[in-house]
């Protein structure tokens, strides 16, 4: 949880780690964007595995810190990034899409 002791404002680990997850959804959109501003500029349509792949960025992002912010303590929260046996592993959290081959 968040502290404020003095005036001085602390993150607590879920902050931080929505803003991990914030940081990594904008690292993955950001190298596509000129699609998007070339369809407002130009109107040329952005292909829809990109569209698809935005949205689904978007929505993984929100899943993952619905997530983080569900849980109770740090133990919980750890669990969220443990892998399981499955083939391939998975974990709690989620994983990212992958990025269109177009």
């Amino acid at each position: 949880n968040d502290t404020t002791v003095d005036g001085i404002l602390t993150r607590g680990l879920k902050y931080e780690h929505c803003f991990v997850i914030d940081n990594q959804a904008y690292s993955l959109l950001e190298p596509n964007d000129w699609m998007v501003v070339r369809n407002a500029e130009s109107s040329k349509a952005i292909p829809s595995d990109w569209l698809d792949y935005r949205v689904a960025v978007r929505t993984a992002a929100s899943d993952m810190k619905t997530k983080i912010n569900a849980v109770s303590d740090v133990d919980a929260l750890a669990a969220l990034y443990v892998y399981n046996n499955a083939n391939p592993p998975v974990r709690p959290l989620g994983e990212w899409p992958t990025e269109p081959t177009s």
